[in-house]
């Protein structure tokens, strides 16, 4: 489950030893600090991405990763608020992502307030503004989290 997520790897060694390797030291304790904060805190401040989310934010972060690469090309502290044009997305998503993203499918998260809700853009085209940041942090802790418990 953690090695599909390139997190650790494991080697089998013969004889019932198995040799696992973690990859992403990083990734790893920044999602055990973070799960350890998100579960002990308070119950109005957690805020959940359901599985049936996760294609969502993976668009918006694929389509969101250049604007907020622009965004902090002249200043890092620059402002980490990204513009994705929904309906782009929808038209392009099965070619890019190999997966079919609707306009709607990000009502949820906005609902919850990982994004602002959706508004209309220039010719009539749906678009959302969301913090790269944050969803960029919290969508691979979200990818372990539903990995663990498709195991158990």
């Amino acid at each position: 489950m953690l090695a599909g997520l390139n997190i650790v790897q494991t080697e089998d060694l013969g004889e019932g030893n198995i040799k696992t390797t973690i990859l992403n030291h990083e990734q790893l304790t920044g999602f055990v600090d973070w799960y350890n904060k998100w579960l002990f805190g308070k119950d109005e401040d957690k805020i959940t991405i359901e599985e049936h989310e996760m294609a969502a934010v993976r668009a918006l972060l694929f389509y969101g990763r250049p604007l907020r690469e622009k965004n902090d090309a002249g200043d890092p502290e620059k402002d980490k608020w990204v513009t994705v044009d929904l309906t782009d997305m929808q038209n392009n998503s099965m070619r890019d992502l190999n997966v079919q993203f609707n306009v709607n499918d990000c009502d949820g998260l906005a609902e919850k307030g990982f994004t602002e809700e959706k508004v209309s853009g220039a010719n009539q085209n749906l678009t959302m503004k969301f913090d790269y940041d944050e969803l960029a942090k919290v969508y691979p802790y979200w990818q372990i989290i539903y990995a663990l418990k498709r195991v158990s």
